[in-house]
């Protein structure tokens, strides 16, 4: 690897690996320890209790909203209605026998989607998503930055869940008052002190 000037950041670029690749980085310690770590940085990881992250290439999904991004450009959106419906992904709804399966995220796209607008929200506010080794944290001990977690599916599959919100929104009220649908998103930050701050972040497109 090397290192990007006075960044810190390092960098390795290795030709020809496939989509679904999956990679650890292996880290020699001063005292010649051998450590193997999963890429803070990297868009996919393995499913838990697996811990290695996936070549995965998000730009080449096709979003498909533009309609709605030039829809909204239109509306004061300081004068439109706002009311949160807050919920964790892993727990809203479960499937399968005796409802241990989660819910992927097309599932939930459509599901959790329609039952949010059938009681009069909004916008929807998720808890972390983020990748996370540990299920009862909820997401707020966080292993993949900017990795949607494996739990309900791949990242083109949380990139349509983002997608089909405001769509789902315009079908359900006929494309009239409020057509929009935001998705805010937990988050969580190391303080250095232990503790973590938490906030709450935007990622509609």
């Amino acid at each position: 690897m090397r290192v990007l000037g006075s960044s810190g950041v390092w960098e390795l670029f290795i030709p020809g690996l496939p989509e679904g690749e999956t990679y650890k980085y292996e880290i020699k310690t001063m005292d010649s320890s051998i450590l193997l770590k999963s890429d803070p940085y990297g868009h996919f990881s393995e499913m838990r209790p697996m811990t290695a992250s996936i070549v995965c290439d998000i730009d080449t999904y096709n979003w498909g909203d533009a309609e709605w991004l030039t829809d909204r450009q239109h509306k004061d959106l300081h004068q439109s209605p706002v009311s949160i419906y807050e919920v964790h992904l892993g727990s809203w709804r479960k499937k399968g026998e005796y409802g241990k399966d989660f819910l992927t995220y097309r599932e939930l796209a459509h599901e959790l989607i329609a039952y949010v607008k059938e009681m009069g929200f909004t916008h929807i506010e998720l808890l972390p998503v983020a990748e996370h080794p540990l299920d009862i944290s909820w997401g707020y001990q966080v292993t993949g930055y900017f990795a949607p977690t494996s739990r309900y599916g791949t990242p083109a599959e949380f990139m349509y869940f983002v997608v089909i919100s405001p769509r789902m929104h315009m079908v359900l009220h006929g494309l009239m008052e409020r057509p929009f649908m935001n998705i805010l998103i937990h988050g969580s930050e190391n303080t250095g002190n232990g503790g973590h701050s938490y906030s709450t972040t935007d990622v509609m497109r």
